[in-house]
């Protein structure tokens, strides 16, 4: 068996080390591990977080008809319907600061967003409407100064023949 040089060994533990220049690790490295397990532990927390607020709500001495006369399927209940809550609170922001964007519509059959891919052609061909007028427009701003020059130029030719 070969032992490992401490470098190695540290380097396996916490990642790549840091150069001997003082250079910091990797600025994705966290992102990476953000992307890899941030939502696995947003979930895990938001399921925890349903469990204790479904527990803390109690229950009322005559359970309601979806309990089934258990209290324990009462807290489930109670749980899936705040886990549920949260999920969909987690999503709307997810995509809100990842993306901008917000849904459009929210309905009992969930949430909606608008088609980004159609978005995206219809902002392109409107960018590319606006050139092609900016280039028609500093087209005329040209002919427009090329007149003006030949106009001032008569009335230049005018003046000096009137004295």
């Amino acid at each position: 068996m070969t032992e490992a040089k401490p470098e190695t060994a540290a380097a396996t533990a916490t990642g790549p080390p840091a150069a001997a220049s003082g250079e910091t690790a990797h600025p994705r490295r966290f992102g990476g591990w953000l992307a890899r397990w941030g939502a696995s532990c947003t979930l895990v927390v938001l399921l925890a977080a349903a469990i204790i607020a479904s527990v803390l709500g109690g229950h009322p001495d005559r359970l309601p008809a979806v309990a089934l006369g258990s209290p324990l399927l009462l807290y489930a209940t109670k749980a899936a319907a705040f886990f549920l809550l949260g999920l969909a609170l987690v999503v709307v922001l997810a995509r809100a600061f990842q993306h901008g964007d917000l849904p459009i519509e929210i309905t009992k059959d969930g949430l909606r967003w608008e088609d980004v891919r159609q978005v995206k052609t219809e902002t392109d061909a409107t960018v590319t409407a606006l050139r092609e007028a900016v280039e028609r427009l500093e087209k005329l701003g040209a002919a427009h100064d090329a007149r003006m020059t030949v106009l001032e130029e008569m009335q230049d030719l005018i003046l000096e023949e009137m004295e």
